[in-house]
């Protein structure tokens, strides 16, 4: 089974970049653009979480 890896980050372009990146590479990349999609992927039982905790929609620190 391969790794998933959340990151979560309002700014679709480094979401995109990085989830190319993590996947050529063999892991499978669980994006959010938001806190509400964050906690919804988290649902999928991650092995690591990447935040950009500045966003300007929701405040990923409240995320526990």
């Amino acid at each position: 089974m391969r790794p998933k890896i959340l990151f979560a980050d309002d700014e679709t372009d480094i979401v995109s970049m990085l989830g190319s990146f993590f996947e050529s590479r063999g892991f499978c990349f669980l994006p959010a653009y938001n806190g509400m999609e964050a906690l919804k992927q988290a649902e999928k039982l991650p092995d690591i979480i990447l935040l950009d905790i500045n966003t300007k929609k929701y405040y990923y620190i409240s995320i526990r």
